[in-house]
C-alpha cells in the first residue's frame, strides 16, 4: 500500500511540473479582464497612438478556464455574450529571454479570428493600451469577430496565471510573433527606391567595399554624389552588402571553372528595393527587400564549352526599432519566376540544369524534384546580325500548356541548334528569403568553329516574377522585364 501511496504522489508531482495552474479555479469562477471592442476602421490609430479612441469604453472579458498542459493551451471564455474556445500551441517569443511566449490558436466556436495571444512575464515591459498595467507581467489577447470589431485585452497576467514555470523550448514563427499584426493593420509608411537608383547604390557601395571587379560594367559618373543616395546607401548597406557579398562568393568560386578570356562576365541586375514601415503599438517593425539577378556569361571555346549561369534572388532584413534582426522573417516573397536566355553569334544551347533552393506550401521544399514548364528555340543560321535576332530567338520560344516534373541539378541534354531556353518555375514555389534562389545553368557550344575567330557578341537574360506582400492590405508587384544583354566572345582559339 506504501509503495502504491508512494507511486501515487509521485505522478501528481510530475504533472504539477508540466501544468500551469490558473486562477479560474472553477466553473462558478470567472476571471474578469480588462478589455475594450472598437471598429476595425479604428484600429489603425489606436495601434499608432498607443490609445483606446475616447468614444470606446472599457468591456470586460470573462474567462471561465485557462489550461496549459506541456506546450499546449485552452482558453474557454465569452465577451460582450460571444464565447470562445481557444486551443493550440504555445512557443517561446524572440524575446523568449524576456520571459514571453506566445501562442498559435484558433478559436472552436468560430466566433474569432485571433491575431495575437501573449504571455509576458518580463514586468519591465508596458502595455499598449492598459494604463494602469505598470512594471507587471501582462496578459495580451488580441482578436477579431464576425462584425468587423476587434476585441483588445491586456490586463496583469497574474490574475490568469500565478506561476511561470513554462518548460517551452520550440520557437514561435514570425507570423505569430514578429509579425502577427499584418492582417489587422496596414503599413504606416512604405517606400520604393527605383532599380535604376538601386544600381547606383550597389555600386557605390562595392566601390567603398573594393568590390567594384564584382559589379556590371555599368560605372556611374565620377560627379558629387549627393547626400540624400549617400543616406540611402547607408540606411539600406545591410541589403547592398547581402547582395555584393553573394555576387563575390558566386564569382570566386566559378571563375575557376568559366572558360573565358575576359574578367567581366559577371552581370548583376537589381530590381527596387521596397521598405514598409509597422507600428503595433510601441515598437515600429521595418521590412526592407530588393530582387536581384545575378550570374556569369563565359566565351565559347573553338572546342569544348562554355558555362552560363543565372540565379533570380532575394535580398532582406527585418528590423525592429531600428535593429536589425536577421533571424526574423520577412513579409515578402518572389512568386511565379520565369526566365528565357538568349545566344548571339554561332552559339548554341548544348544542355542545362534547373536548381535552386526554395519555399513551398510554408516550408523549406525538401524535395529533389521540381515542377516545371520548359521550352526551347531552336535556329540552324550561327551568324547573328545584332542583339536584335537573339531577342527573336527569345520571343519565337512557343508557350507551353503543362508542366513536367524534373529532377533538381539533373544535366538535360538539349539537343542541336538551341539558341534560347524558356524555365518557369511552378506558382507553388516562392523565395522567402536571402538564402533562397532560383538557379539554371548552360553549357554552351560553338556551332561552326570555322567562322569568324573570337567573335564579339551578345545573349540576353531576362526573368519575370512578382513579389508578393504577406498582408491583405497590399497587392503583389510585377516586374516584367528585368533583362540583361551581356556581351561575350565566341569561337575564341
Amino acid at each position: 500500500m506504501k509503495k502504491i501511496t508512494s507511486v501515487l504522489l509521485s505522478l501528481i508531482m510530475i504533472i504539477s511540473l508540466f501544468t500551469i495552474n490558473s486562477n479560474a479555479s472553477s466553473s462558478d469562477e470567472k476571471i474578469t479582464l480588462t478589455s475594450w471592442i472598437i471598429n476595425e476602421n479604428l484600429v489603425q490609430d489606436a495601434f499608432n497612438k498607443c490609445e483606446i479612441p475616447e468614444k470606446n469604453k472599457e468591456s470586460k472579458l470573462y474567462i471561465e478556464k485557462i489550461d496549459i498542459l506541456n506546450n499546449t493551451i485552452n482558453i474557454v471564455g465569452e465577451i460582450n455574450s460571444s464565447r470562445f474556445s481557444l486551443i493550440g500551441k504555445l512557443y517561446k517569443s524572440r524575446k523568449s529571454d524576456q520571459g514571453i511566449y506566445v501562442a498559435d490558436v484558433k478559436d472552436e466556436f468560430n466566433n474569432f479570428k485571433i491575431h495575437l495571444l501573449e504571455l509576458n512575464f518580463n514586468s519591465n515591459q508596458k502595455a499598449v493600451f492598459n494604463k494602469q498595467i505598470i512594471e507587471e507581467p501582462i496578459f495580451t489577447l488580441y482578436m477579431s469577430d464576425n462584425n468587423g470589431n476587434i476585441i483588445l485585452t491586456e490586463d496583469k497576467l497574474s490574475k490568469v496565471i500565478d506561476n511561470n514555470r513554462l518548460k517551452i523550448e520550440t520557437m514561435a514563427s514570425s507570423r505569430i510573433d514578429s509579425f502577427w499584426f499584418i492582417d489587422l493593420l496596414k503599413p504606416i509608411k512604405s517606400i520604393v527606391i527605383k532599380s535604376s537608383e538601386v544600381q547606383q547604390m550597389i555600386e557605390l557601395r562595392a566601390n567603398e567595399k573594393n568590390n567594384n571587379t564584382f559589379i556590371n560594367n555599368k560605372s556611374i559618373s565620377n560627379s558629387i554624389v549627393s547626400s540624400e543616395l549617400l543616406n540611402k546607401i547607408n540606411y539600406n548597406s545591410v541589403l547592398l552588402d547581402d547582395i555584393i557579398s553573394n555576387v563575390e562568393a558566386k564569382r570566386k568560386v566559378s571563375l575557376n571553372t568559366l572558360t573565358t578570356t575576359r574578367s567581366t562576365q559577371g552581370y548583376l541586375w537589381a530590381g527596387d528595393i521596397h521598405i514598409d514601415y509597422y507600428k503595433p503599438g510601441w515598437d515600429t517593425y521595418t521590412y526592407k527587400m530588393c530582387p536581384y539577378v545575378d550570374g556569369l556569361i563565359a566565351d565559347i571555346p573553338k572546342a569544348g564549352s562554355g558555362t552560363w549561369t543565372s540565379s533570380l534572388r532575394m535580398s532582406e532584413s527585418v528590423y525592429i526599432n531600428d535593429v536589425h534582426y536577421p533571424e526574423l522573417e520577412n513579409l515578402f516573397k518572389i512568386k511565379n519566376a520565369e526566365v528565357k536566355i538568349g545566344a548571339g553569334n554561332n552559339t548554341q544551347i548544348a544542355s542545362r540544369i534547373i536548381g535552386g533552393t526554395y519555399h513551398k506550401g510554408g516550408g523549406i521544399d525538401t524535395s529533389k524534384t521540381i515542377k516545371a514548364w520548359l521550352s526551347l528555340a531552336t535556329n540552324n543560321i550561327p551568324v547573328v546580325s545584332d542583339v536584335n535576332k537573339v531577342y527573336k530567338f527569345i520571343n519565337s520560344i512557343k508557350p507551353v500548356y503543362s508542366p513536367v516534373t524534373i529532377t533538381k541539378g539533373d544535366l538535360q541534354n538539349l539537343g542541336v541548334d538551341k539558341r534560347a531556353v524558356y524555365v518557369k518555375y511552378d506558382s507553388d514555389t516562392y523565395l522567402a528569403d536571402g538564402v533562397d534562389h532560383f538557379d539554371i545553368n548552360l553549357s554552351c557550344l560553338v556551332m561552326d568553329n570555322n567562322l569568324v575567330k573570337n567573335v564579339n557578341t551578345q545573349s540576353v537574360i531576362q526573368w519575370k516574377f512578382d513579389v508578393y506582400f504577406t498582408t491583405i492590405h497590399k497587392e503583389s508587384y510585377s516586374y516584367d522585364n528585368t533583362t540583361e544583354e551581356k556581351d561575350y566572345e565566341s569561337n575564341v582559339w
